[in-house]
């Protein structure tokens, strides 16, 4: 008998185990199949969907375990997903959090003393420290109200906007308001010394700011909105007189290569003042293949809930000029205040392919952030100034979300790494219709 209850003992613990292999085989190949399916699909919602034919749409969605990379085109679509080794840490560039300005391996950022500007440059997770560098303005600020406070500054945008990388070098110009005087200047960041004290860094260019001067007669007002970079040239963005102006510089030598204004494009510091104005804020995206710079704009318009966007194209090759203007309004819901809202725009045939990052109804409230509501790809193409296709490009990312719950305890803030999901490496490129 005891024989007897030691062998079922036995079998009963054989056919345990291989119930739970077999489940965990199961489970495991469901979510794997799942997570390999090729569900990425582009849903038509306006306009002739002929414009994607021979488009290609990449990417990858990740959580803190999981990366899928997906691969869209009008003959299908395929993914494949890794798993990560170890759970990687929620990344808060993501999330609108931080000021930094990213690089692929380093992060920047920018403290502004009254003398003297100092920017800090870190890993890209803000753990190793890579050094200084520090830049001493000569501009003079002026407030426009004479009895406001001697001590208060203002800028026209972040600091870090006033970054940009062309190579191993990394330029700055401080973004300054219309109420600087002086001289502004683009300079070459200087990080490391035989002495390891942060050296001066090079100007490349001085901007003169005697338009901002009072009175009249000195030229038109100057507010510094960026700096970006096209190919081998530095492209400044500036407000004029309350105009969109951009401006092309050589960095080793300074000089002005070419420039070009876009009257539609119009701020607060206009003459005289408008209401319907931009926000200085902006999104800029390099398109290396057609040289182009591509600036996505917004502004609130006289609708309540309605923002208007824009989205210019200037093509840097010998000069500067503006290859495309496209105007569109969204409601502000669907606009939203995510992260980077734009994933990447692209120029192919004279259109303007944009690829934006859209909020996906969560059908939750008061527990999740800004940042952390679900969202989705829309495509937009514009021809000629004018919408002609908008479609949304679904896959499984678009249902989850990440809980930021508040609370004081650090832990409860965390990102929930099981949804923390990101839309990542978006990239748009042309595919001829027989080598898709």
């Amino acid at each position: 008998m005891r024989n007897l209850t030691r062998r079922l003992s036995a079998h009963i613990a054989v056919i345990i185990i291989v119930a739970i292999v077999l489940g965990g085989a199961l489970l495991g190949w469901n979510l794997s199949a799942d997570r390999q399916l090729p569900q990425t699909t582009l849903r038509h919602l306006t306009g002739d969907a002929e414009v994607m034919r021979e488009v290609a749409i990449s990417g990858s969605y990740s959580d803190s375990y999981l990366q899928t990379n997906f691969r869209w085109t009008s003959a299908g679509s395929d993914s494949s997903t890794e798993v990560r080794p170890l759970p990687r840490t929620p990344d808060t560039r993501h999330y609108g959090l931080t000021p930094f300005y990213w690089t692929d391996d380093a992060r920047y950022m920018v403290w502004n003393y009254a003398q003297e500007h100092i920017i800090q440059r870190k890993d890209r997770y803000g753990i190793v420290d890579r050094g200084a560098a520090t830049v001493k303005p000569t501009f003079r600020f002026v407030p426009a109200d004479p009895s406001g406070d001697p001590n208060a500054r203002s800028w026209s945008n972040r600091m870090e906007m006033g970054m940009t990388q062309l190579g191993e070098s990394v330029y700055y110009i401080p973004p300054t308001s219309a109420e600087y005087t002086g001289a502004n200047a683009i300079y070459e960041l200087k990080f490391v010394s035989d002495d390891g004290q942060p050296p001066q860094s090079r100007v490349v260019t001085e901007i003169t700011l005697a338009g901002n001067e009072p009175g009249e007669g000195n030229g038109p007002t100057i507010a510094i909105l960026g700096l970006e970079a096209v190919n081998d040239q530095l492209v400044l963005l500036t407000s004029q007189d309350g105009v969109l102006t951009a401006m092309r510089y050589d960095p080793q030598s300074g000089e002005l290569t070419g420039s070009t204004t876009v009257p539609e494009i119009r701020f607060a510091d206009a003459k005289p003042s408008i209401e319907d104005r931009y926000q200085m804020d902006y999104e800029a995206v390099t398109d290396p293949e057609s040289g182009m710079l591509h600036l996505y704009w917004y502004r609130y318009g006289p609708q309540e809930g309605i923002v208007e966007t824009a989205v210019v194209s200037l093509r840097a090759g010998d000069g500067l000029e503006i290859a495309a203007l496209s105007r569109d309004s969204l409601e502000e819901a669907a606009y939203g205040r995510l992260y980077a809202r734009i994933a990447t725009i692209r120029w192919l045939d004279g259109r303007q392919y944009v690829v934006r990052q859209e909020p996906a109804e969560s059908g939750e409230r008061g527990i999740l952030s800004a940042g952390g509501q679900p969202v989705r790809l829309l495509i937009e193409v514009y021809e000629g100034g004018s919408l002609v296709y908008e479609g949304a490009l679904e896959t499984p990312a678009a249902d989850d979300s990440v809980r930021i719950v508040y609370s004081p305890s650090p832990a409860a803030r965390a990102s929930d790494p099981v949804h923390n999901r990101m839309l990542e490496r978006i990239d748009l490129t042309k595919t001829e219709v027989g080598n898709r």
